[in-house]
């Protein structure tokens, strides 16, 4: 079972800190002994252990002082691969009531767990508190493309010693601090995952301002923050400023591990080379079986392909290798080789073969995990976009996560189209 270490730093607001998180901590059962609130120096050690009631954290812990600095001082403090979470001194609720979890330990552990199952070294929950922007149907349980993860909450898989991860543009102020990691994480792993269902509640900009000073007094910090991360991060995000004057950096939704070609050694390539054209051949000659309108998905056309490799039976629900796999064995050889050449070390056991198919928008929400996509022929057009970002995977592997990701083909394809998606 995952387990994970609760850090909280905190800076002159130990009655914050103990009526707040500390409380919220101890009325969702949170084990004491996983929770350590680090502060500045050895004086704010005293006054806050002559505050904090004991039996509610672990440790009291001296780090250094700045909000940036503190928690990369943290970061070095754990081993590596330990399972941190980050809490503001001020987190007054948390609510999962849109959740299937049913307390707070179980949601932190589960969020762990989706973070080694999708490959996420960090992970984070809703930044707004208000149910209604929480609760709709259309709001995805978890994301994975580029979404801020707030510093107020957020849970990290720890590598100290991966000075990529350091922040750089934001120490100076420590404003927009959670914008520079996401961006850090996202450009390391090509991932962060979101939950959106779980709130929590925290004045980000109280009137007692902590260590980073009234609202009023952030407004410059957030302007000159937001504007460095425009000059590092261009293609990452785009400056807005709200009628209250606070300024934003809102980052794109960039699809999370879409990958380009993978290098390869020559070999590889060309053995790519001759099974696309082995497999023009053989398609070639044949049509591939058309689809029943029983079998369409909604929105589908009718359309022309096969699944190779390992399928459920519709009525039996048998589990075995597919009838046009056994009907085409050439076919399903010349894939499966295909397959493994691209995509190591991506574990696949199935494949959807399509032809001149122009797909509507939808999600694969019967996939595990990712997949991948490639598709070859002598046609143009018909690039796959995914999340209203559009890829060409023409001779070039596609990774993404058809059930997470809505997905589409742009409606003009000329030629003659074949495409693989490895799942």
């Amino acid at each position: 079972m995952t387990d994970y270490i609760v850090c909280i730093p905190s800076y002159k607001r130990n009655t914050i800190c103990k009526q707040r998180t500390l409380a919220t901590l101890a009325r969702y059962n949170i084990d004491a002994s996983k929770i350590y609130v680090y502060v500045a120096d050895q004086d704010e050690c005293q006054n806050y252990s002559s505050v904090l009631d004991k039996t509610t954290y672990n440790e009291l812990r001296i780090g250094v002082k700045g909000l940036v600095a503190q928690r990369q001082h943290i970061a070095k403090e754990w081993g590596e691969n330990k399972h941190l979470l980050f809490l503001d001194d001020d987190i007054e609720d948390v609510d999962l009531s849109f959740t299937t979890h049913t307390t707070l330990d179980a949601f932190i552990r589960y969020a762990f767990e989706k973070c080694i199952e999708h490959k996420s070294f960090i992970w984070g929950v809703n930044p707004v508190f208000n149910p209604f922007f929480r609760k709709g149907e259309d709001r995805q349980v978890m994301t994975t493309y580029l979404n801020i993860i707030v510093g107020a909450f957020y849970g990290v898989i720890n590598r100290p010693q991966c000075d990529e991860l350091n922040l750089a543009l934001t120490t100076l102020n420590d404003a927009k601090e959670d914008v520079e990691r996401t961006i850090k994480y996202f450009i390391k792993d090509g991932i962060v995952l979101r939950f959106n269902k779980v709130g929590f509640k925290t004045k980000y900009y109280g009137a007692d301002g902590g260590g980073l000073g009234k609202f009023k007094d952030r407004l410059k910090p957030m302007a000159d923050a937001c504007a460095v991360l425009q000059q590092h991060y261009d293609s990452y995000g785009k400056i807005k400023t709200r009628k209250n004057g606070m300024t934003e950096f809102i980052l794109k939704r960039l699809v999370p591990r879409v990958v380009d070609k993978v290098p390869r050694p020559v070999v590889y390539e060309k053995m790519e080379q001759s099974l696309f054209a082995e497999l023009e051949q053989l398609f070639s000659k044949m049509k591939l079986p058309l689809s029943s309108g029983r079998s369409n998905r909604l929105g589908f056309p009718k359309r022309r392909g096969m699944v190779l490799g390992v399928t459920r039976a519709r009525f039996s629900g048998i589990i075995g290798l597919s009838r046009s796999s056994k009907k085409y064995p050439k076919i399903y050889e010349a894939v499966m080789k295909l397959g493994q050449s691209i995509s190591p070390p991506f574990e696949f056991k199935s494949i959807q073969v399509n032809h001149n198919l122009v797909c509507p928008k939808h999600y694969d929400s019967k996939n595990v995990g990712e997949s991948i996509l490639i598709s070859f022929g002598d046609y143009q057009g018909c690039n796959i976009v995914v999340d209203s970002v559009v890829y060409d995977a023409k001779y070039t592997p596609i990774r993404f996560n058809g059930a997470l990701l809505e997905h589409w083909n742009t409606d003009d394809l000329i030629g003659n189209k074949y495409s693989l998606v490895f799942f």
